[in-house]
């Protein structure tokens, strides 16, 4: 015969009492290593790993002339490099928060495109943030990482093309 299974309703009660002891402070009131914990930083490949995704987003809105999702695709990717020069400044003994520096001119160039809507423009300076990429590369002896423009949509449920549902 088989063996009923709990209710639904008594298994989370059942479970927030078996695991409500797990968070519990020790007896002298403070948690142990409480003061080592340090907030998550992510990983510099993570960071770049997030740069090609924003780097082939911003070329497939741009790409269908979708000005505004490519404005906030852009704006992510300068957020992201913000990120990188404040977790990584340095990495294996490349100066990585400096030489992000390189895409800054890019960057401000695409945008202006960007706002401009201008398609000739943002082709051309999009080719000119992929040459950026690559230059970093270069300079870190990563050459063997080398960024081109996207070929296929990294997601296919993201509407890139310009229009309401």
């Amino acid at each position: 015969m088989p063996v009923p299974l709990p209710r639904p309703a008594f298994l989370v009660p059942t479970l927030l009492l078996l695991l409500g002891g797990c968070g519990a402070e020790d007896t002298n009131g403070s948690s142990p290593g409480a003061d080592e914990v340090e907030p998550f930083r992510p990983g510099l490949h993570s960071l770049m790993i997030e740069m090609q995704f924003r780097h082939a987003n911003i070329w497939f809105s741009g790409d269908a002339e979708n000005w505004p999702l490519a404005d906030y695709q852009l704006h992510e990717m300068e957020e992201l490099v913000e990120d990188i020069v404040d977790f990584h400044p340095e990495y294996r003994g490349a100066p990585v928060g400096e030489l992000m520096a390189m895409i800054t001119p890019a960057l401000e160039a695409l945008d202006e495109a960007v706002e401009r809507g201008d398609a000739e423009a943002f082709r051309s300076e999009f080719a000119g943030l992929t040459a950026g990429c690559n230059a970093c590369h270069e300079a870190t002896d990563r050459e063997v990482i080398v960024i081109q423009r996207p070929q296929t949509p990294p997601m296919d449920n993201l509407r890139y093309s310009p229009g309401s549902n």
